[in-house]
Formats: structure tokens, sequence, C-alpha cells
């Protein structure tokens, strides 16, 4: 008798035990099924805080403080969003491939006025080597437009 219900015991152990595993990895799959979902939904909306100055040469200076941008907006993106939700007449040229977008005239302060001068970018003091269409911001940058007469490396 001893016997026997030592065996009991442990097929029931052993049930236990195999059940107990079975609803465990039911609630770990859900909870890996939720972790991938707010992956996925945070993925498709992240998006960077950025700022931007606009000098516009003449002593009047814009700034734009924590920028909401995508995650993969270049610096012409946040320039066109800033400038379409701030009401700034915004004219450019794409040229395409590697010289990508060049800045004509920001509010009417532009080349067409003569002088040499011409919008040039900054990225956290330093003169960008890119056009500002290939230039991919990163969390905090940031950014600087002037309307000036050369490169003045910070």
């Amino acid at each position: 008798m001893k016997l026997a219900a030592k065996i009991i015991i442990i097929i029931a152990l052993f049930a236990f035990g195999y059940y107990f595993g079975l609803s465990q990895d039911k609630y770990s799959d859900q909870d890996t099924c939720s972790a991938n979902n707010n992956q996925n939904s945070q993925a498709v909306s992240e998006t960077t805080k950025v700022k931007l100055m606009v000098d516009f040469g003449d002593g009047q200076i814009n700034t734009f403080n924590d920028v909401e941008v995508s995650k993969e907006a270049s610096v012409f993106d946040l320039l066109s969003q800033v400038a379409e939700k701030n009401n700034l007449k915004l004219e450019y040229k794409d040229y395409g491939g590697s010289m990508g977008v060049f800045v004509d005239s920001i509010n009417g302060i532009g080349s067409g006025l003569g002088g040499n001068k011409y919008w040039q970018f900054w990225v956290n003091n330093v003169f960008s080597e890119v056009g500002a269409s290939s230039y991919r911001l990163q969390s905090g940058d940031m950014v600087e437009w002037k309307y000036i007469k050369e490169q003045l490396n910070k």
C-alpha cells in the first residue's frame, strides 16, 4: 500500500507540474505578443525633438525649441515643417542625387537679393558638408540656418 501511495503522489506531482508549466508558457506567449505590439506601435510613431534657429542676416533671428520630427527626418524636413507651421514662405530647388535641396529663400530673404549671400546650415555648431535633404537628424540636434556671405565655422 505504501508503494501505491507513493506512485499516486509522484503521478499527481508530475501532472501538477506539467499543467503549471503549460499555463506559464501560455501567459509568457501573451506577454511576448503584447511587448511586440507595443514595440511595433512605438516604431511607427517614433519621433525625436530637435531645435532650429533661423538667422536672416539682418538682426532678425527666429528660434524654435523642442520641434518634434520623425526619427528619419532630414534638416530640410525640419525646415519645411517649421516653415509650414509658422507661415514662413520657403523657396528651394531640388537638384536630386547627392546635391539634394538648395534653399533659395526663407520668408522672402534669399539669393535673389544680391550681395553674394546664400543660406547655409550648421548642426551642433558644425558646418555641414552634405545637403540639407541628406543630413539625418539625431535627438537633441541644434540646427542653425544663416543667410550670410561665406561659410563661418564656429
